[in-house]
């Protein structure tokens, strides 16, 4: 078992916040040649940041998870795909901007290195898709096969996230003195390249 922890704690109008995330992992491969036939199988039943069968891949993943998932995080509002923020996310005139602004750029932090995880977790399929398996190689090929098209059919999902976090980074912005418009600033994210492995 692993365990990792993460804390973010910043200052705004006198307040400081934390946020402390701890997730735990199952036993998981160090690297693609240590899996088993049963990691690959665990993995291809799962969905999230579980379908990733690489032990720093998880980590990664399932460390910022839990931080997207509290009440405070991503400016403490749900987004729309286009940037606007109903509710206490949303930066305006004589708002705590400078605080919620912190918030979304630690929300866009978290996306990326989620989508990160999962791009690195295509790039491990590969890898074992390369590997001369002794034993169950056609068994391990055929889970390689689903959790690849489960991450697959994640990452739009994720390239839209990321987009809009960006979008409301930069209305964010055009209320916080230092950053100006803040819309030439914050670039828009490309759509993850996805691998296509034969």
């Amino acid at each position: 078992m692993s365990i990792t922890l993460r804390i973010t704690a910043w200052l705004s109008a006198g307040a400081l916040a934390t946020v402390l995330t701890i997730g735990t992992a199952d036993a998981r491969c160090s690297a693609v040649r240590d899996c088993t036939l049963r990691d690959f199988k665990n993995a291809a039943g799962a969905k999230g940041c579980e379908l990733l069968f690489i032990d720093s891949r998880y980590e990664n993943c399932a460390g910022v998870r839990e931080s997207l998932k509290s009440a405070d995080a991503c400016g403490g509002g749900k987004i729309e795909g286009d940037g606007r923020i109903p509710g206490p996310g949303r930066c305006e005139a004589g708002s705590d901007n400078e605080h919620i602004l912190k918030r979304w750029q630690l929300c866009l932090e978290d996306r990326e290195t989620q989508a990160a995880a999962f791009a690195s977790g295509l790039n491990d399929i590969k890898a074992a898709r390369k590997i001369k398996w002794a034993n169950n190689g056609q068994a391990i090929k055929e889970y390689l096969k689903e959790i690849q098209g489960k991450i697959k059919d994640d990452q739009p999902g994720h390239a839209e996230e990321i987009r809009g976090v960006k979008n409301a980074i930069a209305h964010c912005q055009k209320f916080h003195p230092q950053h100006g418009d803040g819309a030439s600033n914050i670039p828009i994210p490309t759509p993850i390249e996805i691998l296509t492995l034969d």
